[in-house]
C-alpha cells in the first residue's frame, strides 16, 4: 500500500498545474481550449511533455487520442474503464504516463459533470499534448523511450 500511495503523491504533484485550487478537479480552461486558448494552458502542457515525454510512447498517445476522438458522451464512462485498464498495465516506473492517464481521467470527469463543456475540449487538449510530445521526441532523438 505504501508504494501505491507514494506513486499517487508523485502523480498529484506532477498534475498540480492542471488542477483547481481544491486540488481534486481539473481547471475548466483546459477543456475550453477549442474556444479560447490562454498561454497558461499551453505552457502547462508544454512543461508536462518536456519533463515526461520519455514515459509516454507515440503509439500510446496516438491510441488514446484515437480512442477518445470517437467518444460520445453516452460512452465516455466506458472510455474511463479503458483508461483504468491501461493504467493497470502501465509500468509503475513510467510516472509520466501514469500522471497523464490520471489527468485524462479527471478531464473526462469534468466533461461529464459540466454540461457546458464539450468533448471537443478534451480532443483539443489531446491534440496539444500530441504536438508537444512529437516536438520533444524529435528534439531529443538519442534519448528514446526505454
Amino acid at each position: 500500500m505504501g508504494q501505491n500511495s507514494d506513486i499517487q503523491k508523485q502523480i498529484n504533484e506532477i498534475i498540480k498545474p492542471f488542477l483547481d485550487s481544491d486540488k481534486e478537479t481539473v481547471k475548466r480552461d483546459f477543456l475550453k481550449m477549442q474556444d479560447e486558448t490562454r498561454p497558461e494552458e499551453i505552457q502547462a502542457i508544454n512543461d508536462f511533455m518536456s519533463d515526461y515525454y520519455r514515459d509516454i510512447t507515440s503509439t500510446q498517445l496516438r491510441n488514446l487520442f484515437n480512442e477518445l476522438k470517437k467518444a460520445e458522451l453516452s460512452n465516455l464512462l466506458l472510455k474511463k474503464a479503458k483508461l483504468a485498464y491501461i493504467t493497470g498495465r502501465t509500468n509503475k516506473d513510467k510516472i509520466g504516463m501514469l500522471a497523464f492517464l490520471h489527468l485524462l481521467d479527471l478531464l473526462i470527469d469534468k466533461v461529464f459533470k459540466d454540461t457546458e463543456i464539450q468533448i471537443e475540449g478534451l480532443i483539443t487538449f489531446l491534440e496539444a499534448s500530441l504536438s508537444y510530445h512529437k516536438y520533444y521526441e524529435k528534439l531529443n532523438p538519442k534519448s528514446k523511450q526505454k
